[in-house]
């Protein structure tokens, strides 16, 4: 597990082993060994990043493990190579393992629209479907969902409160704040997945209209250009 980060997917690095957690000390801790933990977790495969413990508050879980040498290919941290720190050894707890998983990647589509380029916004995280709280969606918010879907993001237009409908099930997304800039709402501010600090009900679920990018296209019939 991952402990007192600031993120869903970054903290300290805590291992269950023999019914109780405790830290890994990070001599010799690489990038290989993150990507296995962030794999176990469910993020993405590779992409990880060691980061210093010392972001983190102090814990009173004991330090367990040491030496941690994984080669990255392996499933889960248990099937690497575990060194057991003696009780005669000491860890500082700025040496105490932490990473920043990179996430998945959401697959993003609009439900409920007449057409295609509009619709009530829903993201797909860990295989589930789930809708994005609208209580501060804007027009910037929009553009990013629409460029990341294909179409033109000069126009996109947010609508209101369940425009197309409420959605069912998780409410994913919630306080996303995106610049206009970014080429995937995951790349905006968010305020984690599913994150029970900010609750949204479906009533509040955010749609956008997305204008349809402009083609050029000629056909030519008979020497005739239409």
């Amino acid at each position: 597990r991952l402990v007192d980060g600031s993120r869903y997917n970054e903290g300290r690095v805590e291992i269950y082993y023999n019914e109780r957690w405790g830290t890994i000390c990070d001599d010799g801790w690489s990038t290989e060994d993150a990507d296995v933990v962030c794999r176990q977790l469910g993020f993405r495969r590779t992409g990880s990043i060691v980061i210093p413990s010392l972001s983190f508050d102090e814990t009173q879980e004991e330090v367990r493990i040491k030496d941690v040498k994984c080669t990255g290919s392996e499933p889960i941290l248990q099937r690497c190579n575990l060194g057991l720190l003696a009780s005669t050894e000491t860890c500082p707890t700025s040496n105490y393992a932490a990473v920043r998983c990179a996430p998945k990647p959401p697959t993003v589509r609009l439900v409920g629209g007449f057409q295609s380029n509009e619709g009530r916004v829903e993201v797909k995280y860990n295989g589930v479907w789930g809708t994005v709280c609208g209580s501060n969606w804007d027009k910037w918010n929009a553009a990013v969902v629409c460029r990341q879907l294909g179409f033109d993001p000069k126009g996109a237009q947010k609508r209101g409160f369940s425009h197309f409908g409420e959605g069912t099930g998780q409410v994913w997304l919630n306080r996303v704040d995106c610049r206009g800039t970014e080429a995937r709402i995951e790349d905006c501010e968010l305020d984690g997945w599913g994150s029970s600090q900010s609750p949204c009900e479906h009533y509040y679920d955010a749609s956008v209209v997305c204008r349809r990018k402009s083609l050029n296209r000629y056909f030519v019939c008979d020497s005739f250009t239409v």
